[in-house]
């Protein structure tokens, strides 16, 4: 079990209308309903998982210079599909705020960081 910090995890409006509008529909063309399932499962329960240590993940090379210091989680479901979870730490409040699930394979200039 982790001991130590643990961070409140908030989905922002931009990942969650991300998620809904854009990645459970890829699934739901691209795999079957059990995977899709499966899927989901694991990409939440990596987002869980920033409730410790947020801070091992990667700074987002393509935000570096954004004052949050946007890092990523990256899920990787197949060689079709391979995902970066985004967020920043708010250490004020305990908090990892998850900004976007990016598909790797999406133009980079639509990355979002609130």
């Amino acid at each position: 079990m982790f001991q130590g910090e643990r961070y409140e995890i908030v989905l922002t409006r931009s990942s969650i209308l991300r998620f809904q509008d854009e990645i459970y529909p890829y699934l739901n063309s691209n795999f079957s309903p059990r995977r899709v399932f499966e899927i989901d499962t694991e990409i939440f329960e990596k987002v869980d998982s920033l409730q410790h240590q947020p801070h091992r993940c990667s700074r987002e090379q393509m935000l570096i210079d954004d004052t949050k210091a946007v890092r990523f989680l990256l899920y990787r479901a197949s060689s079709q599909f391979e995902l970066k979870i985004m967020f920043f730490i708010d250490e004020v409040s305990n908090r990892v705020f998850v900004t976007d699930f990016f598909p790797t394979k999406m133009n980079p200039a639509k990355i979002r960081s609130t």
